[in-house]
């Protein structure tokens, strides 16, 4: 298990932290053209599903909301 993902879990006991992660869209081709160098869709839910196992509250922010663009995604 990374350190990261330790010192969290003990943050958590300790804190209660949560880890926030914003997915905005699906189609990976125009999360690359509105948010170039970011993580990629798939990174984010693996992410979201690493943290989640090892007991980390994990929210999912659906930002921004772009009408027409990704408005069907949500």
């Amino acid at each position: 298990m990374p350190h990261a993902l330790r010192a969290l879990q003990e943050l958590h006991r300790h804190a209660s932290v949560q880890v926030n992660l914003s997915i905005a869209f699906l189609d990976e081709g125009i999360a690359r053209l509105i948010e170039p160098g970011t993580p990629t869709i798939e990174k984010r839910f693996e992410t979201m599903q690493i943290l989640a196992a090892a007991g980390i509250p994990v929210n999912i922010g659906v930002a921004p909301i772009i009408p027409g663009l990704n408005d069907r995604d949500v």
